[in-house]
């Protein structure tokens, strides 16, 4: 059984009041050691701005001991160059009318270490006048962890943000990139189905015929989405061979079916490039241009010092310069190209297929107008590796 002090509650208020009433040297040696104990920096000046009191968290926090700050100016001391200046008007504005926004309040700023480094600080500056002089004290803290927190958490919100948007441009492109084929598939099977002795040969061949054409704009999405989801799991393997690029670019023109397109390439010009993947970004870009550009539609190819550089050039309206920053972003497309078939797909393939095989790629406005989609890719020199095509 626990008992009470001896004296009852009167025993308890003696033993308050011995606490309380410590000689002035106690009090001063309890509040010295609570001070070096702290935590937090404790900065203490005179109305003259100079330092008076320095703790070891604020050797630790700025890089200077106690001695080596003892009567110098605080903003000498712990500011950057451009605070010190309105630190100086602030103290003497206080000193003159009683005027001190920042005091008594945690304001947030940048501090600077003894080697120059700046780091971002909490503080509170409190005044305090003692025989009609004033001097000032601050707690102050090193809050660039809490700061690196917020900017992460930022940036999460960000990536969440914008994975939802992601998600919002798929699910529009999936629904109308697959919708609409699979509308048009299932609509000419059933009439073939259901008319197939109304039908003539020709009516037949025409709804096969648009049927392939479906079925393979299907075929090309879901080999995009598999491209892509290798692209972005970084699983995407490539082969860099020595290629010629003219031989790559004239089989590329002779599959898409485009032969009026002007080639201007050197002969024995070669890159380090894997050739399906180079085919493929060909392929795209020549495609855009037919679609979205204007004729003439130009190939021209050369080299710049240790690479190759193909740029697929048209004299179309060109991308509107606000889109121009997102061309190779996915699910991307501009407004005005929006009633044209096309995912938003290709050109973040072309990206990552340039990426995959230690090449770039970029777009320029062309001259007087229109576009220029640039590949760059690694210069070769033809069999060095025995594999020249």
């Amino acid at each position: 059984m626990v008992r009470p002090p001896r004296g009852g509650a009167d025993g308890r208020s003696r033993v308050t009041r011995k606490r309380i009433e410590r000689s002035p040297q106690d009090t001063a040696d309890l509040t010295r050691l609570i001070i070096e104990r702290a935590h937090s920096a404790f900065v203490s000046m005179d109305a003259d701005g100079l330092i008076t009191e320095w703790n070891p968290s604020a050797e630790r926090m700025f890089g200077w001991t106690r001695d080596e700050v003892a009567g110098r100016r605080v903003g000498d001391v712990v500011m950057p160059e451009r605070y010190r200046e309105a630190h100086e008007r602030g103290l003497a504005r206080f000193l003159a009318t009683g005027d001190g926004p920042v005091l008594d309040r945690t304001v947030e700023l940048e501090g600077q270490h003894r080697d120059g480094r700046e780091f971002p600080i909490a503080l509170t500056i409190s005044p305090i006048e003692l025989g009609g002089e004033y001097s000032f004290h601050a707690f102050i803290q090193d809050v660039s962890q809490r700061q690196e927190a917020v900017r992460l958490i930022e940036r999460a919100n960000d990536e969440l943000l914008r994975a939802d948007e992601l998600k919002s441009r798929f699910m529009a492109m999936a629904s109308h990139e697959l919708r609409t084929p699979l509308t048009v598939i299932s609509g000419f099977t059933d009439t073939m189905l259901t008319m197939n002795g109304q039908l003539t040969s020709d009516q037949r061949q025409e709804y096969l015929q648009i049927i392939d054409r479906q079925a393979r704009r299907l075929t090309r999405l879901v080999d995009d989405l598999l491209t892509l989801s290798k692209v972005e799991s970084h699983g995407l393997r490539s082969d860099p061979t020595t290629t010629l690029v003219a031989v790559a670019i004239e089989d590329t023109l002779r599959e898409l079916g485009v032969p009026d397109i002007i080639v201007r390439c050197p002969p024995q010009l070669a890159a380090l490039a894997d050739a399906d993947h180079l085919h493929q970004i060909v392929a795209n870009y020549v495609s855009n241009a037919v679609k979205y550009g204007s004729e003439p539609i130009e190939i021209v190819v050369e080299q710049r010092e240790e690479s190759v550089l193909i740029a697929v050039c048209d004299q179309g309206d060109g991308v509107p310069v606000d889109f121009a920053p997102r061309l190779f972003e996915r699910f991307e497309r501009a407004l005005h190209t929006e009633d044209i078939e096309g995912s938003g797909l290709g050109l973040s393939i072309v990206r990552g297929l340039a990426l995959a095989q230690g090449g770039d790629v970029w777009h320029e406005p062309n001259s007087p107008r229109g576009s220029r989609f640039y590949l760059s890719l690694p210069c070769a020199v033809p069999g060095d590796d025995g594999s020249e095509r």
